[in-house]
């Protein structure tokens, strides 16, 4: 059985994985750039505030918040598309990832400062440079920008910081700082005080308790409620989804795009989106791939 984790909604994390073996994964600019605009797209789908990441040639590093609760949905769409992508461009099978992203939690503000200066020193520490800011595979280059990448949060990062060269300056100080404050537990690492690990024991027993899915996506910040969303798309078909006809092509269609908006607007998952009418009589297995087909056919008009 694997063991419960400390997790829940607006938690800071650090986020590391590692080619299989130690195999230089991202031993090219192009797989560099490849899986960086993936952590774009599944940032996008997820949800999830990043604040900042760092890729090596075998291991990658990020520091996000768990804004949306789906933290393991962002990884493993992150590292599934690319490891497919990475097999196709070596005509290979098996496993690109070492397992399991390793998780480390972070207690509060103070504490992710210590987190983000370890993933942007890394390439100093690794001797890949003399200056963090001469790597260019780091998000340092978009904290104190014109032109930041939309898809990062760089607002907290910059207010933890002060100015460019605060940052630069103190990054040996916070980095040596995280490896002094990380502490390995039952549940995994975390980051923080000396009563931070039965704080986050506690608060994760509670988030453990049962929600419904209603309720619990309404209460999240980034996502529609499923049950606003549900009943704006009745409106806007002037249908009651439990009696769509989906043995016809037009009730087909209805079905698919209010899964498409129950995964994008409410962020829920297929296993409780097979639990609702009209999908029940689905399998749970061509949930994702109805989903895929509406995107793709979606992607392609609007080119």
């Amino acid at each position: 059985m694997r063991r419960a984790r400390f997790t829940w909604p607006g938690a800071y994390h650090h986020v590391m994985n590692r080619g299989i073996e130690g195999m230089a994964i991202f031993e090219t600019d192009h797989l560099k750039d490849r899986f960086i605009s993936m952590l774009a797209e599944s940032t996008e789908r997820t949800k999830l505030r990043v604040f900042a990441y760092c890729i090596m040639d075998n291991h990658f590093h990020l520091v996000l918040e768990n804004s949306s609760e789906r933290l393991s949905d962002f990884c493993r769409l992150a590292c599934g598309t690319f490891g497919s992508y990475f097999r196709f461009l070596r005509q290979d099978r098996g496993y690109v990832f070492q397992g399991r992203f390793k998780s480390t939690l972070i207690e509060d503000d103070c504490y992710l400062k210590q987190a983000l200066a370890y993933v942007l020193f890394n390439p100093v520490k690794s001797s890949y440079c003399a200056q963090a800011d001469q790597y260019q595979w780091s998000s340092i280059h978009h904290y104190f920008s014109q032109s930041p990448a939309p898809w990062l949060a760089v607002d907290l990062v910059e207010g933890l910081f002060g100015n460019r060269e605060q940052l630069l300056q103190s990054l040996a100080e916070q980095d040596a700082l995280f490896q002094i404050n990380q502490v390995n537990t039952k549940r995994g690492f975390i980051l923080g005080g000396p009563d931070f690990p039965n704080i986050a024991k506690q608060r994760s027993n509670r988030r453990r308790g049962s929600q419904s899915v209603m309720r619990r996506r309404s209460d999240d910040l980034h996502f529609e409620p499923a049950a606003k969303v549900i009943q704006e798309f009745e409106r806007l078909h002037e249908v009651d989804i439990a009696h769509i006809n989906t043995k016809t092509y037009a009730g087909k269609r209805l079905r698919a795009e209010l899964l498409v908006k129950l995964v994008d607007l409410c962020g829920l998952r297929f296993h409780e989106i097979s639990k609702m009418e009209p999908f029940s009589d689905v399998r749970f297995e061509s949930l994702r791939t109805i989903c895929r087909n509406v995107r793709k056919k979606t992607s392609g008009k609007s080119r």
